[in-house]
């Protein structure tokens, strides 16, 4: 039968907490302090991005801010915060711009239809 050598690495201790304690600058943590100091990750408005791709879709707008909401949301899971809060901010703008647009040609064809009332009645 054929053993296998292995050879042993050595590795640094940590010091314990005993250790650390006798140091003159050391400060016991406070895990509710760090929870409460961590600020909450940007926001990447997925469902608002899927309002306006369903009901506000004007010139393909909705669907661009779904597209960065998506993005957006990948980012987050991977822990690159900068670049999502760029995407969720971009996707923001585009919500913004197709629900403008959306409600200015609502408001127009009610315009029109309102007029059309008022012809009949008159």
């Amino acid at each position: 039968m054929n053993t296998i050598q292995y050879q042993s690495e050595v590795l640094p201790m940590q010091t314990s907490n005993f250790e650390q304690r006798r140091e003159p600058e050391y400060r016991p943590v406070n895990h509710r302090e760090l929870q409460m100091a961590s600020t909450p990750p940007p926001r990447d408005h997925i469902l608002w991005s899927l309002f306006s791709f369903i009901y506000c879709n004007a010139f393909c707008l909705g669907f661009i801010a779904l597209y960065y909401s998506v993005k957006a949301r990948d980012r987050k899971v991977l822990g690159d915060l900068e670049a999502n809060g760029e995407y969720g901010s971009k996707a923001r703008c585009f919500n913004i711009a197709a629900l403008c647009i959306s409600l200015i040609i609502l408001m127009y064809s009610y315009q029109d239809l309102f007029h059309q009332l008022v012809n009949v009645w008159a």
